[in-house]
């Protein structure tokens, strides 16, 4: 409806390191999206009735808490073809695992996929327009989390969109590491303004009061 429909849509779910809970994550997944594209496949057409079916019927709850600025009867007619080519991988080097190309030969009207895994998914891969992400993986390193923040997905056009889904402790976490980093943005700033360098002017970190970690303590050295 937004006009990006040969745009890359992806959803990233990182819950474990481990492979055979990416697995079992993967098949519950995809059993799910099985049951959602079977709801609107047989009831897209349907217009009032489709509410019948219990799947529509929470589709239609989300989109009038949420996306009710959109017309329904549009968004239920385009929503077989917005499900239709989705797929449910899993990105690791197990047996089941996928390999999560972007290629516009292979994908020429874009790829849409559910993302499933663990350290592969964080090691310099690129989740072309990542809308939601479900994140359980957690560090207690602000480095590290950074790092993972670039997970959480950007789209011009989509920004009412974007979701993260991550326990209350990630989220505290992350609004500190945020606050930290400003902080030290100003420092160089002043630093800058000052025509200083890091040799005398003193840089600081702010340090977390409890379990955060700036970074290992093998690379804090003396710090």
């Amino acid at each position: 409806l937004r006009g990006q429909s040969k745009e890359h849509k992806t959803m990233m779910i990182n819950v474990s390191v481990y492979k055979n809970v990416q697995h079992s994550v993967r098949l519950l997944a995809h059993q799910f999206v099985m049951d959602i594209k079977e709801a609107i496949s047989v009831n897209f057409k349907m217009e009032k009735d489709a509410l019948d079916n219990y799947i529509i019927k929470r589709i239609y709850k989300l989109w009038k808490q949420e996306f009710s600025d959109l017309d329904w009867d549009q968004l239920l007619k385009e929503l077989n073809n917005a499900i239709e080519p989705l797929t449910v991988i899993e990105v690791n080097t197990s047996p089941y695992g996928d390999s999560l190309s972007y290629d516009e030969h292979e994908w020429p009207n874009g790829r849409t996929v559910i993302a499933i895994g663990g350290y592969s998914l964080s090691r310099g891969l690129t989740l072309e327009g990542l809308t939601t992400s479900y994140l359980l993986r957690n560090t207690k390193m602000y480095d590290t989390l950074m790092q993972m923040g670039r997970w959480f997905g950007y789209r011009r056009g989509y920004e009412d969109i974007c979701r993260i889904y991550m326990p209350q402790d990630s989220i505290e976490w992350y609004e500190f590491i945020t606050e930290a980093t400003e902080e030290l943005r100003d420092e160089f700033a002043k630093m800058r303004r000052a025509g200083m360098s890091p040799e005398n002017f003193g840089l600081s970190v702010r340090a977390h009061p409890a379990s955060l970690l700036i970074t290992a303590k093998n690379k804090m050295r003396s710090s």
